[in-house]
């Protein structure tokens, strides 16, 4: 009987570290899709400000 307590505390813990294991994989995956996202964000901003510096540039030309 004593046996039969301590196999079930094992199986609990050994299923709620698969619990942990799988939502912290999940939270890894979200993080990584975040800084994926920041990534795509960061660029469109650069290109953005490359396309406004090369308007400036040529609105100087013009004027000169």
């Amino acid at each position: 009987m004593a046996n039969d307590a301590v196999e079930e505390a094992k199986k609990k813990r050994k299923a709620d570290l698969e619990k942990y294991k799988s939502r912290e994989k999940g939270e890894i995956k979200a993080q990584q899709d975040r800084l994926a996202n920041y990534k795509k964000k960061q660029a469109t901003i650069e290109e953005q400000i490359e396309t406004f510096n090369q308007h400036i540039k040529n609105i100087q030309n013009a004027v000169n």
